[in-house]
């Protein structure tokens, strides 16, 4: 369970919003721009209130997310949504490089130590 979550919004949220949102809850905001935060959860005892939360849609009134155009989630969902599509190719292509050069290798190798 990660104490990181990211909030997508629109442009009308402060500070005070968010704190609002964690009410209760001591975390710390690191701006990624205008519309999108990282908050760390300092307890990481409030770890299972949150999540309930969110699962159970409590978290923020309906009104105040359609109202922020809020969007909540953990960090890991995040990652995974977000870079998720651009790093599997790179990874596929990294794979399939290790994938050839490894027989490849053991050939060089075979080779090198019948000379020897």
């Amino acid at each position: 369970m990660g104490h990181v979550f990211h909030l997508q919004f629109n442009a009308k949220i402060s500070g005070g919003d968010i704190f609002g949102i964690f009410f209760q809850i001591p975390i710390q905001i690191k701006w990624i721009n205008g519309t999108s935060a990282f908050v760390l959860v300092a307890d990481r005892s409030k770890l299972p209130s949150i999540y309930s939360r969110l699962r159970d849609g409590s978290f923020v009134s309906p009104e105040k997310a359609a109202q922020l155009n809020l969007r909540i989630r953990p960090y890991e969902l995040y990652r995974k949504e977000a870079l998720g599509p651009a790093i599997s190719p790179l990874v596929n292509s990294i794979n399939g490089i290790v994938a050839t050069a490894i027989p490849f290798v053991a050939v060089l190798l075979s080779v090198w130590l019948q000379k020897q």
